[in-house]
């Protein structure tokens, strides 16, 4: 019979440190932008979405929508509250809307939610 050696089991993972990273633009790379890259820093959680996403009739909804079949017309137009970078919160914005990680309205929302916070309508 041959000795098995015991392995130990597999560690938990560790806690996110900045779980409340995806509340501030400016946290992808050009590479995040291009291609979309690996967005969970940045997204909102579900849990963290409005009540009006949620149900599907905050106004950032279209926006969002409109920001992915026009991305440049819609993002150059979007008023940016004065605390936020603009160049941050496009980039993070784009980073969200060509990602392949998630569904289109799963994006939709996480756009949508991510404007109303950095955004004025």
């Amino acid at each position: 019979m041959s000795k098995r050696k015991k392995t130990a089991p597999a560690p938990s993972p560790a806690p996110d440190p900045n779980p409340d990273a995806w509340k501030l633009p400016n946290q992808v790379t050009a590479l995040d932008v291009a291609f979309g890259g690996a967005l969970k820093h940045i997204v909102p959680p579900e849990s963290a979405w409005p009540e009006d996403v949620r149900e599907g009739r905050s106004p950032w909804l279209k926006v969002a929508s409109d920001a992915f079949f026009e991305t440049a017309k819609t993002l150059t137009a979007l008023k940016v509250k004065p605390e936020f970078d603009r160049a941050g919160v496009i980039q993070t914005l784009v980073a969200v809307l060509v990602s392949w990680h998630y569904k289109h309205e799963i994006k939709e929302a996480q756009v949508a939610t991510l404007m109303s916070l950095w955004c004025e309508l």
